[in-house]
């Protein structure tokens, strides 16, 4: 299929990558920057940890299901392709530990580990992402619950119930 996207012969594709596994590194990688640029980009502006998340989820959203893809496949990548995956949420992790700590400091968070905090959004968003045949069935989940997310996360988060 990558050969007739490109209008190449299947060979052709080998030509420049000597592996199916060179091949999938290159791919993710190109994926990786796009939404680590994009996410920069969104967040960089961000002074909230609600503006974060919602970066976050806007980045993922313009590539919802090839990220979906790497949520249930990292495991299984190559490493040069988990390297990439693993570099793309360090980038919203980066974005993320800031906006967390100023409002910790704020007193509007409660004040714990940032890097629970940050797994606590990653495994929330995650799992509904690896779900999305029973969340989103013939949708998309960050169109459809992006909000409810970021909500109930920062509920669950924040010092003062109401």
């Amino acid at each position: 299929m990558i050969h007739r996207a490109a209008g190449v012969s299947h060979g052709t594709v080998f030509v420049h990558f000597p592996s199916l596994d060179a091949l999938m590194a290159e791919v993710i990688e190109v994926y990786v920057g796009k939404t680590a640029q994009r996410t920069h980009e969104l967040a960089d502006s961000g002074q909230t940890l609600r503006e974060v998340l919602r970066a976050h989820l806007d980045g993922i959203r313009e590539y919802e299901p090839f990220y979906t893809a790497l949520v249930t496949e990292n495991r299984q990548l190559p490493t040069q392709a988990r390297d990439a995956w693993i570099s793309l949420q360090s980038v919203i992790s980066l974005h993320f530990s800031r906006a967390a700590e100023r409002e910790m400091e704020a007193g509007k968070i409660l004040r714990m580990p940032v890097s629970l905090l940050f797994n606590l959004w990653l495994g929330l968003i995650h799992h509904y992402l690896a779900n999305a045949d029973l969340f989103a069935p013939g949708g998309k989940v960050i169109d459809r619950y992006g909000e409810t997310l970021i909500d109930s996360y920062l509920k669950m988060a924040q010092t003062k119930r109401s």
